[in-house]
């Protein structure tokens, strides 16, 4: 399931970067051109061939006059994760130490993870 979930939200972030050049009319070398990238850079990432890295998103969202944020934003809108059944892991800092749980407070739910004393 989860992999159905990723493999599907991959796709979607293909897709709204996709529209996001569209929408700027870039052809894909005339985007790529803008940061100093090949064509094939464009094509790549747009056919899944290739998976970008945080900044280079930023960079092709600057590319296409907008910001990384209004992108997510537009992103999460379009394609929201759908809402979860099963447990989520929860990080919490309590007094220097770190607890993962998984929203029960059972017994044996959670790790306690403190830090070392120096």
């Amino acid at each position: 399931m989860a992999n159905t979930l990723w493999t599907y939200r991959q796709q979607a972030f293909r897709k709204a970067l996709r529209a996001l050049r569209q929408r700027a009319e870039l052809s894909q070398s005339a985007l790529a051109e803008r940061p100093g990238k090949p064509q094939s850079f464009v094509s790549k990432y747009e056919s899944g061939e290739r998976r970008l890295e945080y900044l280079e998103v930023e960079m092709i969202c600057l590319a296409c006059n907008t910001t990384l944020s209004r992108f997510a934003s537009e992103f999460e809108t379009l394609y929201p994760l759908p809402a979860r059944e099963e447990p989520r892991m929860v990080a919490e800092t309590r007094a220097g130490a770190y607890t993962v749980g998984t929203d029960s407070d059972a017994p044996g739910t959670s790790a306690d993870l403190r830090k070392p004393k120096d």
